[in-house]
Parts: C-alpha cells; sequence; structure tokens
C-alpha cells in the first residue's frame, strides 16, 4: 500500500468552484452507500430500454453490439451462458470504456485475469485516463507500464477491485473519488457481440496473485513520459472529457429517423434469432418423433411379414392336406380293393340303371312264345 502522503487530500482551496460541488455530492454520495451499505448481490438493474437506447446515442455504440436489460435475478458478478456476453455498468461507459476494446484496456484486464466490470468505476476512469496520456505522448500503456505506476488491490469488505498508486506515480491533483452518477450501481445492462470482446467476461472469484513481467524499453519510456508531467498536476476529469467524446443531448431522448430505423433492425435482428432458435427446437422435436415412428413402424413391418408368413404356411398346409385326398381319390379308381371290384362286378352284369338290392327274375326277359314251348315239351 502506498504511504498516506500518497494520498494526501488537496484542500478546499486549491480545488476549482466545479469539483468542490462535486466533492459534496461524492461525500454525500459516500455517505449514503455507507449507511445502506450496498453489495452487488443485493442490487439488482432497474435500467430501461430508454435508457439503453440513450446509451446507443451518446456513446455511438456499432450496430455490431447489442444492449440487453438484465433479469431481475441477474447481479454485476453472474455468470453469463456464452464468452460473447458481458456484463457492464453505464458508469463505465461514461468514464472512457469503447468498443471495441482499445490495446491499453485489453492488456491491462487479461494481464489481471479479471472483466471489466470487476474494476470499480473510478479506477477504470483512471487507467483510462493514464492511456490517454500515453496516447497524447505517441506511446501505449500496456499492463507492465501500468504496474510501473498503479497496483491492484482488493478487500475482502468490498466487491471492486481497485488501483493504488505507487511511490511517486499520482498524476492527478483531484483525488477524491469523482464517481457522480446516482445510483450506479442499479445501471447494470448486458452487451452483446457476435464474437468475443478479447477480455475475460466472467467475474472473478479471487484475485490471483500477480507476478508482472518485465517492462519494455518501450514500457519505460511510456512510463517516463507520463511521469515527467509531475505529481498531482493533471486534471483527470477533463483528460476523460477530451479524450473520450460522446454525443452530447439534453432533454428527452429524440434520436433521428435512421438511428431508429436500426434500432428496430436490431430489435428484428433479435426476434429473428430467437425465431431460429425455436424453429431448430421444434425441428429437433420433430426428428425425434420421426424417428420414433420409423421405430414403431419397424416392428410393424416386423409383425405383418410375421403374419403373412404365418398365414402362407397355413394356406400351404391346407393346400397339401386337400392335395393328399384327391390323390388318393384317383388311386382308388386305379386300384380298388375288393369290396369296390364286388360293386363293380355286379355293376357290369346288370347295368349301371339296375338296383343293388331288387330281384334279379323280375327283370327275366320274357320271350313271346315261352308258353307254348313248355307245352310242347310236356306233350312230348
Amino acid at each position: 500500500m502506498g504511504s498516506s502522503n500518497d494520498e494526501e487530500m488537496p484542500t478546499l482551496a486549491e480545488l476549482s468552484e466545479d469539483e468542490i460541488i462535486e466533492a459534496n455530492e461524492v461525500e454525500e454520495g459516500e455517505a449514503r452507500d455507507r449507511a445502506k451499505n450496498i453489495r452487488i448481490s443485493a442490487v439488482s438493474s432497474d435500467i430501461s430500454e430508454g435508457e439503453l437506447l440513450a446509451i446507443y446515442i451518446k456513446y455511438d455504440l456499432d450496430l455490431d453490439y447489442k444492449l440487453t436489460c438484465p433479469g431481475p435475478d441477474v447481479r454485476a458478478n453472474a455468470p453469463l451462458d456464452d464468452e460473447e456476453s458481458m456484463i457492464l455498468y453505464e458508469e463505465h461507459l461514461r468514464f472512457g470504456v469503447r468498443f471495441p476494446l482499445s490495446e491499453p484496456l485489453r492488456s491491462f484486464f487479461n494481464e489481471h485475469g479479471i472483466t471489466i466490470n470487476q474494476l470499480h468505476p473510478n479506477d477504470l476512469r483512471l487507467l483510462c485516463g493514464i492511456a490517454e496520456l500515453a496516447c497524447r505522448d505517441g506511446t501505449m500503456l500496456t499492463a507492465r507500464g501500468m504496474d510501473r505506476l498503479y497496483r491492484v488491490q482488493h478487500r475482502p469488505t468490498k466487491d471492486h477491485c481497485f488501483l493504488q498508486a505507487r511511490k511517486d506515480c499520482n498524476l492527478f491533483y483531484k483525488s477524491l473519488k469523482m464517481l457522480s452518477l446516482k445510483n450506479w450501481k442499479h445501471k447494470l445492462f448486458i452487451i452483446h457481440r457476435v464474437r468475443e470482446f478479447g477480455v475475460p467476461t466472467r467475474w472473478s472469484g479471487e484475485l490471483a496473485k500477480h507476478h508482472p513481467s518485465s517492462p519494455t524499453s518501450d514500457d519505460l519510456k511510456c512510463v517516463e513520459l507520463i511521469k515527467s508531467r509531475g505529481l498531482r498536476t493533471m486534471n483527470l476529469k477533463q483528460i476523460i472529457v477530451e479524450g473520450y467524446q460522446v454525443r452530447p443531448y439534453s432533454g428527452p431522448i429524440g434520436p433521428s429517423l435512421s438511428f431508429l430505423e436500426n434500432w428496430e433492425l436490431v430489435n428484428k435482428d433479435k426476434d429473428l434469432e430467437s425465431k431460429v432458435s425455436d424453429l431448430e427446437n421444434k425441428a429437433k422435436e420433430m426428428e425425434k418423433e420421426l424417428q420414433r415412428y420409423r421405430d414403431q413402424e419397424g416392428v410393424e413391418e416386423d409383425n405383418l411379414a410375421r403374419t403373412c408368413l404365418s398365414l402362407r404356411v397355413n394356406i400351404l398346409l391346407e393346400l397339401r392336406a386337400r392335395q393328399l385326398e384327391v390323390d388318393q381319390i384317383w388311386v382308388d379308381d386305379i386300384y380298388p380293393d375288393e369290396a369296390d371290384e364286388e360293386d363293380e362286378g355286379g355293376k357290369e352284369a346288370w347295368g349301371d340303371d339296375v338296383p343293388h338290392d331288387s330281384n334279379r327274375e323280375s327283370f327275366s326277359p320274357r320271350l313271346e312264345g315261352d308258353a307254348d314251348v313248355h307245352a310242347i315239351s310236356s306233350e312230348g
């Protein structure tokens, strides 16, 4: 931790009128925060769609980025489902975060393994201010160079990380807290991008022990140029205002027609993505249902095949039985047994028209003159 002299507060006489007003506002805000002892785990977002539209206009966001209101249960440290989404405060944009992220910010957050909203907005403003000073000097601030000026600290009683100035490295005379937006913890939103942001997007549970790599000659040059400006000589608020322009507006939001059309396109795109996702889910369900139908149809086809085969076997057995009966009749016709031969013999002697049980004498032929023949015989 730096010495108390490094963090010496300026007297009111050294502050301008605007800074005195802002200092009073900050002190009042700090008193409210201490009284409420608000932690991020107890703070939900109350940002509205209109406020998101204002953010789009004010900070000139590209349409590749989409802003959405988080649900009532979402907190600043909530893990999101993908690496293409990030939780931010409106204060982050107000204090210098721009998209796509600058190389100094990517270097810093990747080096320390924390996400943007894990660094307190006041200290994020400090980081953006130093990066702007380096840009004015024609150099680029890296995590190695930043580590020569400030170190990242975290207290167990606090939610956010903060920056602690190293000895003789506090450039800004206005070391009071500069947070002025009321209820800033409630102005929480989710920013989406088709591609990844290039920095961690999940809240780190515990700040890892940092072992900075050795600075390069360019890093040392950047640091020396920044330090040469002198201790407590820079107005951070002015640097942020000059270095990170915003679109000024006052009163009710009155976006241009072209922007509203783009905003509608963004919303339509979101709706289409949602519909496509629903259709994909329905297609998967239909595919599963079709597979079940195919499986069931295959079972029915197997049962039908078995039924047809069984029926065919029964028909063949029936035909074979009938064929055996026909063959037996044919054999009997050619090779009759004794009873059949007697019947056939009788039929041949008497004819087919003679009944079997009739008296054969009654069917004897009577010749004319039979009586005379007998009479002659008796006489002779």
